[in-house]
């Protein structure tokens, strides 16, 4: 089972603003699963930053109970997608690293790139069919002191709605290059319409599975990588990233 926050209520005055998080019950028993139920006869589970899973062993019928606080000091409406699947997780996270490294930036720009998406020798039809391939994944950029997307930062369904730079936008150009850390296969992001001296974060998705996406795909709701920050520059220098080859 796992969850997404897709829409969070707006805060009021000088509320924090990431609300307090959705809280998913979890119960064999129709008559269990909530904030008010027996703890003893469910389980419930936090989202963290917008992002819930949990795995569930049952023999039977599952019900799910999904709560949201009562605050004075928010306003509106928390929407969310919660899926159940016997393959995998709908949505995914991914903590142990961000798999996104900065490379250097403008006032304007940035140049980012994945790890190396596989070890193969260059004379290998691995290492060819990565460099040919539609570059699987996307990036979301969004600067730091905009709080449009906090408490969401680990949901797919959030930023791919929320997020400043995000699928879609004019602002990304992504290709595959060879350049870098043992001149192995890697996507790279060009990102564009960044703000002057401004700090963002960066997170690396991907759209469903890399494969397919939506309603009955395994793994269709998207990944997220941890964030990382990168800083655009203050002033106009020469910086070597436009040499790289961006389509």
């Amino acid at each position: 089972i796992s969850l997404n926050t897709c829409e969070k209520p707006d805060a009021k005055g000088n509320a924090n603003p990431a609300p307090p998080p959705l809280r998913v019950y979890i119960s064999t028993s129709e008559k269990n699963p909530g904030p008010d139920a027996d703890d003893a006869k469910q389980s419930v589970y936090t989202a963290e930053a917008g992002y819930m899973s949990a795995e569930v062993s049952a023999d039977g019928d599952v019900y799910i109970g999904v709560s949201a606080p009562n605050s004075s000091a928010y306003d509106g409406v928390y929407n969310y997608r919660i899926s159940a699947s016997i393959d995998d997780y709908f949505f995914q996270v991914v903590d142990a690293r961000p798999n996104l490294f900065f490379i250097d930036s403008d006032i304007h720009s940035a140049l980012l790139v994945t790890d190396n998406t596989t070890q193969s020798e260059p004379n290998s039809e691995n290492y060819k069919e990565w460099m040919s391939i539609d570059p699987p994944y996307t990036i979301f950029a969004h600067n730091i002191n905009n709080t449009e997307i906090a408490g969401m930062e680990r949901s797919y369904c959030a930023l791919s709605k929320h997020a400043q730079v995000r699928k879609g936008n004019d602002a990304i150009k992504a290709s595959m290059t060879n350049r870098g850390l043992g001149n192995k296969p890697k996507q790279q992001f060009y990102v564009t319409f960044l703000n002057r001296s401004s700090t963002y974060y960066g997170i690396l998705g991907l759209d469903g599975n890399g494969t397919k996406s939506g309603n009955g795909v395994v793994g269709g709701g998207g990944t997220v990588w941890r964030a990382m920050n990168f800083t655009t520059k203050s002033g106009m220098s020469s910086s070597s990233f436009f040499t790289l080859n961006v389509s």
